[in-house]
């Protein structure tokens, strides 16, 4: 549980910074308290009305995200990824 992850999100409508921040400093949910490491907005497409966003969180609780973007009034269209974070360093490492 303490590895985070980070996940692609499309959800519909355009986020504020006010609804980002409280992301990041925890909602509540069924399960309690959650939030996340990181959330940033990639892109708004207007023309559809979606906001793309790049998530982390170190938890796993069942349909965290999509319950916490419900939670400040945001419905996930599309959620991918759930790939670890690594140590960057580890990965450029080489053998002399």
């Amino acid at each position: 549980y303490k590895i985070r992850k980070r996940y692609q999100v499309v959800i519909r409508g355009m986020i504020s910074e006010e609804a980002l921040s409280t992301l990041k400093s925890g909602v509540e949910i069924d399960s309690g308290t959650v939030s996340m490491d990181s959330v940033k907005m990639i892109k708004f497409k207007k023309e559809d009305t979606k906001t793309e966003l790049e998530v982390s969180i170190h938890e796993g609780k069942n349909r965290q995200i999509r319950k916490m973007f419900e939670a400040v009034g945001f419905e996930v269209i599309i959620k991918a990824g759930n790939r670890a974070i690594k140590d960057r360093d580890k990965q450029r490492q080489k053998k002399l």
